[in-house]
């Protein structure tokens, strides 16, 4: 496949990553400090989730979505998909999104319209931060996420 950086790629002999996430032990060392690692920690983690969005602690599969509210991350696939998903599921899974919309953009101002529209119609199973500003306990997220969810348009 061709892509822009093709060229650029193929220039090194063997595969390669750049360590561009989290910083594994750093990361493992809050989440033992607020209680949240491990199985137990998980199940802690995904009760103060539900309680914080929906209000009520589930035993449902909880799907997130954490990051930024953008073209490029394919946030519309997913939520264009979210209504049969929690239909077909029969209200036995949540949708937590978590993400920041750029002011003045159009992409996310469309976003945050479907995002409104979707938490009134299920407000049991689908919740999503304040658009306006950056989520800020990533760490509880990733710690109750059953699943997570990658759209992309890469």
């Amino acid at each position: 496949a061709t892509t822009p950086n093709s060229t650029l790629l193929r220039s090194f002999a063997f595969p390669f990553a750049c360590p561009l996430g989290l910083p594994l032990e750093a990361h493992r060392q809050r989440l033992h400090e607020r209680g949240i690692a491990g199985l137990r920690g998980h199940l802690r983690a995904k009760e103060q989730l539900q309680l914080a969005c929906f209000g009520a602690v589930r035993d449902v599969p909880l799907f997130v979505f954490l990051g930024r509210v953008t073209h490029q991350k394919g946030v519309h696939l997913l939520l264009e998909c979210v209504s049969a998903f929690l239909r077909a599921s029969d209200g036995r899974a949540q949708l937590v999104v978590c993400g920041q919309v750029a002011a003045g953009d159009a992409y996310g101002v469309r976003c945050a319209q479907q995002i409104a529209a979707l938490r009134v119609a299920f407000p049991r199973n689908f919740w999503a931060s304040g658009l306006a500003r950056r989520f800020q306990d990533g760490l509880l997220v990733t710690a109750a996420a059953d699943f997570g969810v990658m759209p992309s348009l890469f």
